[in-house]
């Protein structure tokens, strides 16, 4: 697997929506790339720091 092709299916692998062939694809392109496992990593990161963050409402004056 090339490095455009793990990128094309990041987010799909992160949604835990690839089959397994696929899946076990990815995961050896992870085992042996650097790169791509720090932007797997990354994201995988952000998205967990995103599930936890409150909504905040916005005051009235900038809701405008």
């Amino acid at each position: 697997m090339k490095c455009a092709e793990f990128l094309q299916e990041l987010t799909n692998y992160l949604d835990g929506v690839l089959d397994d062939r696929t899946k076990a694809e990815l995961e050896d392109h992870l085992a042996c790339c650097h790169n791509c496992y720090v932007v797997c990593d990354t994201h995988k990161k952000t998205i967990e720091i995103d599930r936890g963050t409150e909504l905040y409402e916005l005051p009235a004056d900038l809701s405008n």
